[in-house]
């Protein structure tokens, strides 16, 4: 690889990083600043896994900015694809953004449907979804509500 492509390449893989940090924590002027950073940074190829964390950052920053349905739709639209292109592991946090897209776009009538999403996730690890939900009280109680996690003490 030569030198420049492998510094745009943890460029654009730092920016990803911290645009899901930002998202995550709820800091949406930050998230969105990432993005435009981003946007500016040359495109490179970072393979399969790499986009799935781009998508769960873009994800992250349009639930906390209120846009479950239109989260909830893209990933149900694009998940075959992500199904048979992602490995297992990039899956399980998506399936519980796209579980709770499900939950806060559609109410009590996607129960069914959140099950559904996290049924392949269970029995989940032992602390594994727990960052998602630090700075995202709204999360951590779907996830403990659905037994993703442990309520916090």
């Amino acid at each position: 690889m030569r030198p420049i492509t492998a510094l745009l390449r943890l460029k654009r893989l730092s920016g990803l990083e911290c645009l899901l940090c930002d998202a995550l924590e709820g800091d949406l002027p930050s998230a969105l600043s990432r993005v435009a950073q981003l946007n500016g940074v040359a495109q490179v190829n970072l393979g399969a896994s790499w986009q799935d964390e781009a998508l769960l950052g873009q994800c992250v920053l349009a639930l906390r900015a209120g846009e479950a349905a239109q989260v909830a739709r893209v990933l149900e639209n694009r998940w075959r694809a992500l199904e048979s292109e992602a490995n297992g592991q990039a899956l399980r946090p998506l399936r519980v953004v796209r579980g709770f897209a499900l939950a806060q776009a559609g109410g009590v009538k996607s129960d069914g449907a959140v099950d559904r999403v996290l049924d392949a996730l269970r029995p989940p690890h032992p602390h594994e979804f727990d960052y998602l939900a630090v700075a995202w009280p709204e999360l951590e109680r779907f996830l403990v509500t659905h037994g993703m996690a442990s309520a916090r003490t």
